[in-house]
């Protein structure tokens, strides 16, 4: 790809019974050479995209999501999604009352949108919502925990880059 992730800033909202997510993500990168801008998505289901807040065009060629070409030396993308994480190996696990990921290698893609390889690092934020009563661990330092309307939304923060891969949410 010629573009260098630089920061992730995902929000999440889990619906514990209907095991599904949505998704939105904020992405910003650098210009590294002319190339299109890739991102990954294998399972979920794009609800919007923009970059630099423009709505974007894309096209979807197996787990890519292809951009085209973009302008300027950085971008920043914004997509939204919702996925239904199988209950296959990787990705998303579903218990219960319990949700975990295992994202190695590739896995992170089956459920999240990003730029999913494993040698390609970024800082990285989450804003998680579950509903009350259940207890959120992710990367990075948690910067709070807000109830609003039966639910809460955990945030953490990770400056230090981190592989998708190594991207945790139980």
């Amino acid at each position: 790809m010629g573009w260098d992730i630089q920061s992730y800033s995902i929000a999440l909202l889990f619906d514990m019974d209907a095991r599904e997510v949505e998704g939105h993500a904020e992405i910003t990168a650098a210009r590294t050479t002319g190339e299109n801008f890739v991102l990954h998505a294998r399972g979920p289901e794009i609800l919007s995209l923009q970059v630099d807040g423009e709505d974007r065009e894309w096209t979807r060629s197996g787990d890519e999501l292809r951009l085209g070409p973009l302008e300027g030396e950085e971008v920043r993308v914004s997509v939204s999604w919702r996925a239904l994480p199988s209950e296959g190996i990787g990705g998303l696990q579903w218990g219960a009352d319990v949700v975990f990921s295992f994202h190695e290698p590739e896995y992170a893609r089956k459920w999240l949108v990003l730029y999913d390889v494993p040698s390609d690092k970024a800082s990285l934020s989450w804003e998680i919502t579950v509903p009350e009563g259940l207890t959120v661990a992710a990367n990075g330092e948690l910067q709070g925990v807000e109830s609003a309307g039966g639910e809460n939304v955990w945030s953490f923060v990770l400056d230090g880059p981190v592989p998708t891969y190594l991207m945790a949410v139980h």
